[in-house]
């Protein structure tokens, strides 16, 4: 039996799915977003990385002040606010190096190419970029991301109302990333608890580590038989047939990367579409200029994800003294750039004034939402992707969209580490 992109699924159904994690009734993506700073309140941390980008630009954390991802390792952490620094940390890997995410990330991950540096990520990406070619990229936008998009719009495009984020941006990133593996479609609500239970590592290690050891086992079976029956087109047997100069990935070396792409393919985008939405929502003019003129998608998607990323920060290491600002940081330091204070940065963005406002029509400028440098976003051609045919078939099949009016005051941006509307009810003209 194969799926509808033509993939041979059947030999993947002989898996069996541990679902030991599930007998206790844990809500994983409540937990998730309680640990990101999202208790279903309005939270808004741009305030306070004004303060910082104009005060104290470079900020020494004290032991007790730290953050959920920033390790009390003895380690001076450091938090970077200005975009000429935030940029310099995503772009010098030579001085920045991504190895820290080996003690924290990398204990559910495994050895992926987000902890690597130097020749052996040069090497990783090359074989991974396989699997992301010209080619893949448009048969997938041709047809397995808009019907990822539609069969989940088909669940209530004739009711007239909806929650867009839990009905919507929360399930047809995860369907994406499912269809691009080649994966069951019945696997696939296993699949996103267990890979939100894994990135929950800074706040349910516990649970976070035992997830990553069934994750881990599911696809070493998914690779082995795709060894056996390679798949057509789908992404397992593309990393799998990937080859550089006669080298190829072993499944030690597949696995992680495979543990990476639910939390950044589906996480990132499912906060990303939602913020897209709820910024045009909240600016009806700009949505109803999108609606009369599809070419400016690109500018809104761009402006939402300078306006407020899905990540606020990134994390790395300097592997030798370095000075921002004036403000020397020893080698060793955990440095946190802020990305979300970066995109918002008056010295950058124009006008100035109006940085916290969400305007399509703003001076292009390049955002830093998807970091830079050899480090930057895999991905992003992908997330963008998906956006814009999120927005163009929310466009085409709900009329008159519109936010509704009598839960306006419970819609709105939250989270201090992952940002997006927690949820989007709408109303339109079914």
């Amino acid at each position: 039996m194969t799926s509808a992109h033509g993939i041979d699924v059947e030999p993947l159904r002989d898996i069996v799915l541990d679902t030991t994690l599930d007998q206790d009734g844990f809500d994983v993506f409540e937990a998730f977003e309680i640990g990101s700073g999202n208790r279903g309140e309005r939270v808004d941390p741009y305030p306070e990385f004004h303060r910082r980008r104009r005060e104290q630009p470079v900020y020494f954390v004290a032991p007790g002040e730290r953050g959920l991802y920033e390790a009390d390792d003895g380690r001076q952490v450091v938090r970077v606010y200005r975009y000429e620094d935030v940029l310099r940390v995503a772009q010098d890997s030579d001085v920045f190096s991504s190895a820290n995410h080996a003690e924290g990330i990398g204990r559910v991950f495994g050895h992926s190419i987000l902890e690597m540096d130097g020749e052996e990520h040069t090497l990783h990406r090359r074989l991974i970029q396989h699997a992301f070619k010209r080619r893949d990229m448009a048969r997938w936008k041709a047809s397995l991301i808009p019907e990822a998009v539609d069969g989940t719009l088909d669940a209530f495009a004739d009711r007239g109302h909806a929650n867009l984020v839990a009905e919507l941006t929360l399930l047809y990133p995860v369907k994406v990333i499912e269809a691009m593996m080649g994966l069951p479609a019945e696997h696939v609500e296993w699949y996103h608890r267990r890979a939100i239970e894994v990135i929950s590592i800074g706040h349910e290690l516990e649970r976070a580590l035992r997830a990553s050891v069934v994750l881990k086992d599911y696809f070493e079976q998914v690779i082995e038989i795709r060894r056996r029956h390679p798949g057509d087109g789908d992404l397992i047997t593309l990393l799998i047939e990937a080859d550089a100069n006669g080298r190829r990935l072993s499944n030690e070396e597949i696995i992680p990367f495979l543990m990476l792409l639910a939390p950044a393919g589906a996480e990132t985008t499912y906060r990303a579409t939602g913020t897209l939405l709820y910024a045009l929502l909240a600016n009806p003019d700009q949505l109803e200029a999108v609606r009369r003129d599809r070419s400016l998608i690109p500018k809104a998607i761009e402006e939402s994800l300078r306006w407020d990323p899905p990540l606020t920060a990134l994390s790395r290491r300097n592997l030798e003294d370095v000075e921002f600002q004036g403000q020397k940081v020893p080698a060793g330091s955990s440095v946190s750039a802020c990305l979300a204070s970066a995109n918002r940065d008056p010295a950058v963005f124009e006008p100035a004034d109006t940085v916290d406002e969400f305007d399509l029509f703003r001076p292009r400028r390049s955002n830093l939402t998807f970091a830079g440098g050899a480090h930057v976003c895999l991905g992003q051609i992908l997330a963008r992707t998906e956006m814009e045919t999120a927005l163009n078939r929310v466009l085409d099949r709900l009329p008159g969209l519109r936010l509704d009016p009598e839960q306006r005051e419970q819609t709105f941006m939250t989270g201090q580490i992952w940002r997006s509307p927690s949820r989007l009810p709408v109303l339109w003209d079914a």
